[in-house]
């Protein structure tokens, strides 16, 4: 795998329905507490904090570095421990950028010549299930 194949980035990311969604926002925009209400729904950890992309052929693979695999930050609790997987990424969400529309047109990001859908999550209520329903159909 040459350099050009993986790239670690500075978000959160987690599972559902095999589908891996990268939580992308500054310290303190809230990708750990999104990713902690999405796995008290059901949704697996990849990653807190850092997450690497892997590419291959014809797809991103999302999994975390092996100093923090499955350890999640719970802010004014402490780390915790939870199971964490690896997932192909599906979607990404930017929480510093807010959404003004009520139905937006697509948007995406680019990762190794691959275009993932991009969502804008600023400070929505409820967007754990909203992902979950997404990320399941």
């Amino acid at each position: 795998m040459n350099n050009n194949s993986q790239i670690n980035l500075h978000a959160t990311a987690v599972s559902v329905a095999n589908k891996g969604l990268l939580i992308l926002g500054a310290s303190g925009s809230g990708k750990s507490k999104l990713a902690l209400a999405m796995l008290t729904h059901g949704a697996k950890l990849i990653s807190d904090d850092q997450v690497l992309l892997k590419t291959d052929t014809d797809k991103i693979i999302l999994s975390a570095p092996c100093s923090i695999i499955g350890k999640i930050e719970a802010r004014y609790i402490g780390i915790l421990n939870v199971p964490a997987v690896s997932a192909q990424l599906f979607l990404a969400i930017d929480l510093d950028k807010d959404e003004p529309e009520r139905l937006p047109k697509k948007k995406f990001i680019e990762y190794f010549g691959k275009r993932i859908q991009l969502l804008n999550g600023k400070n929505i209520k409820g967007l754990e299930y909203s992902l979950i329903q997404l990320l399941k159909n």
